[in-house]
């Protein structure tokens, strides 16, 4: 007689990162009402992995405009501004986006699927690829500044709109997100200290 196959997975999530794994094992009932851990039609003890891939990181610029989010106000949610602009444009599209950090001049830092960046681009202006260079938008030469100058207080407000959602991070027990943050934010910390260094040497 054939094994009965339980409706059982157990799933085992792992901290490893990146990427992190979720382990399945699966059983079959034999006929003295034992379990029997196997994979495929094999009775060895064998498991499964589904990887889940890290999030990846956009730079977008949406027409969205926020008076909170201007004043740099701990009440604004981007998260959910930017959630219901994209729902606008494609239903279902928002729930890739886990998260969003409002930097001014109408620009995001979002944590995203990856499977999702290029639908995203295909909806808002993407300015992933000028993302913390020289280039980035945000680092434009202001008239009595210096370009490291200005890039230095880019970097200042930026690192300051990710320390206002820390606290909701780390409690989410998310652990890719967790991990994609902290990629992030040292990112940012690395570069604010480079061009600090670079202010102090043009003094």
């Amino acid at each position: 007689m054939q094994d009965q196959l339980l409706d059982y997975v157990a799933l085992q999530m792992s901290g490893g990162f990146p990427p992190f794994k979720i382990k399945v094992n699966l059983y079959k009932k034999t006929l003295d009402g034992k379990d029997k851990e196997f994979v495929g039609n094999q009775s060895r003890a064998k498991t499964g992995y589904w990887t889940m891939k890290p999030l990846t990181t956009m730079r977008i610029q949406s027409s969205l405009d926020c008076d909170l989010c201007n004043q740099g106000s701990n009440e604004c949610y981007a998260l959910n501004h930017i959630r219901s602009d994209i729902q606008s444009v494609e239903q279902g599209l928002h729930e890739t986006v886990a998260l969003a950090i409002y930097l001014g001049k109408s620009q995001f830092d979002l944590a995203v699927e990856q499977t999702s960046v290029s639908r995203i681009k295909e909806h808002f202006t993407d300015l992933t690829q000028w993302r913390l260079l020289i280039c980035d938008p945000l680092f434009a030469a202001e008239f009595g500044r210096s370009s490291s100058e200005t890039a230095f207080i880019a970097l200042k407000h930026m690192k300051g709109q990710y320390d206002l959602v820390a606290s909701s991070i780390y409690v989410s027990n998310d652990q890719r997100l967790i991990n994609w943050f902290k990629t992030e934010l040292n990112q940012i910390e690395g570069l604010l200290e480079q061009y600090r260094q670079q202010c102090i040497n043009l003094s």
